[in-house]
């Protein structure tokens, strides 16, 4: 019986080596794997409880590789999206100096001209009929360069113009992810905060030749909303309208959901991604000829989002629409 039980407690001692080993194994792989290794753990031991245990890290392991492959593809994502919005800024950039070298080309030769002038008028006892008929081509042209200065100033600003449009937009959607923003949730008034940014877009449809035109089931309707990112969306979405649509604007309101429709010429209805309008810097024109930096979707789906309200949009044959619902 002694003996029994004496080779009993040796056997459990023995196990209870093994176990304390192998736990020892399984430490050391956790503290000394590669953070960036896929390597799983494995079992040298038979036994439910290693088992459990090497199954619980192996689970963290491919925790980690996921979240891993998911913050590659992020950062790649992100570069893409730099790289484009880098060319966005470059091209009205390029613009903008070609105007103005053309401008300082045409002041320069002004400024030549005003010194052959000069230098004329000087070694001239006096003027003849050819001279002053000389000086009046001169003139002209003096005329004519400056007009051409003016011309290329004005183009270069709106390449300016342009590339300022792009770096709001992209502060604009800085702020709309910033996590810390505060947002004031308070019941509005729908039809009165719309109104306000159509009034101030008027201008932008009267010059394109288009119209609006609105319909309320609910002339009283509220919404729970940050006022001033509640006028964001709409500014974004209407900008969005003005930029790419064409024909008039329908905006209706039924229940609880705000929808803004327009037409679209049938070859850009065609190549639009739905599902990716709401992505940072994605165009429906990959060769990015068209204007803006496709944040203004992003930015008003993240306040939407931010807000507890929902921004969707549906691309039809002809026809394309985004819907605000609450």
């Amino acid at each position: 019986m002694i003996a029994c039980i004496i080779g009993i407690a040796a056997g459990a001692c023995a196990v209870a080596f093994l176990y304390e080993r192998e736990l020892a194994r399984m430490a050391r792989f956790v503290r000394q794997r590669d953070r960036l290794s896929n390597q799983p753990l494995a079992v040298s031991l038979p036994g439910p409880g290693v088992v459990r245990v090497a199954d619980a890290v192996n689970a963290e392991v491919d925790v980690a590789r996921v979240e891993r492959q998911a913050a590659r593809q992020e950062q790649q994502a992100f570069q893409r999206d730099l790289a484009g919005f880098a060319h966005d800024i470059r091209t009205p950039l390029a613009g903008a100096r070609g105007f103005v070298q053309l401008a300082c080309d045409d002041l320069a030769a002004g400024e030549a001209a005003v010194e052959r002038l000069g230098e004329a008028a000087a070694g001239a006892g006096a003027a003849s009929a050819a001279g002053a008929a000389g000086e009046a081509a001169d003139a002209g042209a003096a005329d004519a360069r400056a007009a051409s200065v003016r011309r290329y100033l004005a183009a270069a600003t709106r390449r300016l113009d342009d590339m300022n449009g792009l770096l709001d937009a992209l502060y604009v959607y800085t702020q709309a992810i910033d996590p810390d923003r505060t947002l004031h949730l308070e019941p509005i008034a729908l039809q009165p905060a719309l109104a306000q940014v159509l009034v101030d877009r008027f201008a932008d449809f009267e010059a394109q030749g288009r119209a609006v035109h609105l319909s309320f089931e609910d002339q009283s309707a509220e919404i729970l909303a940050d006022r001033e990112a509640l006028a964001r969306i709409f500014s974004n979405v209407v900008e969005n309208a003005l930029r790419h649509g064409r024909g008039d604007v329908d905006i209706d309101q039924r229940g609880r959901e705000l929808r803004f429709s327009n037409a679209v010429d049938p070859a850009v209805a065609s190549v639009i991604d739905a599902g990716r309008l709401f992505e940072r810097f994605y165009r429906a024109d990959p060769s990015r000829t068209t204007p803006g930096a496709g944040l203004g979707l992003a930015s008003a789906k993240s306040l939407a989002d931010s807000m507890g309200l929902a921004l969707a949009a549906s691309v039809e044959p002809g026809r394309f629409t985004i819907t605000l619902a609450w």
